[in-house]
């Protein structure tokens, strides 16, 4: 099924923009695909959206960590492991999935599909941060959107920021606010 969201857009630095909406009360607790629309594009991303019907006072992080997608250092693929690492998360009561850098071992486009791929597997909700090995061009960017973001699970915030451009808190201007 289809559910229209009415979204409120605000700026963000680097030039973008966010939607923030309200999800309906009547929502069942799970993971959804957004489906964006503008003038000549759409874009969907499977689980970006995460209903739930109550935060937990504690909860379980699972944190996995340079996955090294397209590296052929190991006997066993780096896919193969992220794939393997998944279905063990999966299988976690944790309650999301951090997944730092390096994701890529060259920040190919190729390795980010197959990253993708893999993290689209992930039963829970997950949140993504750069590293060195990803950094060829805008690639991770082009994937992911900005390096830097923050996010909330119930009073809990995250701030995610990749090394590459340092901030200090007056550089992030709106998102200040939030932090």
């Amino acid at each position: 099924a289809t559910l229209a969201l009415s979204p409120s857009w605000s700026d963000v630095p680097g030039g973008r923009k966010r939607a923030r909406c309200t999800i309906p009360a009547e929502i069942p607790p799970g993971l959804y695909a957004l489906r964006a629309r503008g003038a000549n594009r759409e874009d969907v991303n499977l689980r970006s959206v995460c209903v739930r019907g109550a935060f937990p006072e504690s909860y379980t992080v699972a944190h996995i960590t340079d996955t090294h997608i397209g590296s052929n250092r190991n006997a066993r693929t780096s896919e193969d492991i992220f794939t393997e690492l998944i279905q063990k998360v999966n299988a976690t009561p944790a309650a999301f999935v951090l997944v730092t850098g390096d994701l890529t071992e060259s920040g190919e486009p190729g390795q980010f599909k197959n990253f993708v791929d893999i993290l689209n597997t992930c039963a829970l909700p997950t949140f993504v941060c750069s590293g060195n090995h990803d950094r060829k061009e805008l690639n991770y960017e082009r994937t992911f959107g900005p390096d830097s973001y923050i996010f909330w699970f119930g009073k809990d915030g995250y701030l995610v920021f990749d090394t590459k451009d340092f901030y200090v808190a007056d550089d992030l201007g709106p998102l200040a606010a939030d932090i």
